[in-house]
């Protein structure tokens, strides 16, 4: 089972209408999904699932699927603040 994205704080991303709107993210260091476009993305009001992710270096990483119970993404590049080094 793939992680949810509970909260997501970067202003930029088109995807980012009070929280994200899309449907899965794909994290590595930062957020792959992130996009800065002139338009609305994704569609309000869905559960966001981590559908992959390749930092094999954080705790949460089993096979390059994020089995945390929480993840947040922040900062000015969507980073991942869920990350925890093994």
């Amino acid at each position: 089972m793939s992680a949810t994205l509970t909260s997501c704080s970067v202003s930029d991303c088109a995807f980012n209408h009070n929280g994200c709107s899309a449907p899965a993210i794909t994290m590595g260091n930062t957020c792959s999904t992130f996009s800065v476009l002139d338009i609305l993305a994704g569609h309000e009001g869905v559960d966001t699932s981590v559908a992959t992710c390749s930092r094999t270096s954080c705790a949460h990483n089993d096979k390059l699927i994020c089995t945390a119970d929480v993840v947040t993404v922040g900062g000015n590049v969507a980073f991942c603040e869920s990350f925890s080094a093994r």
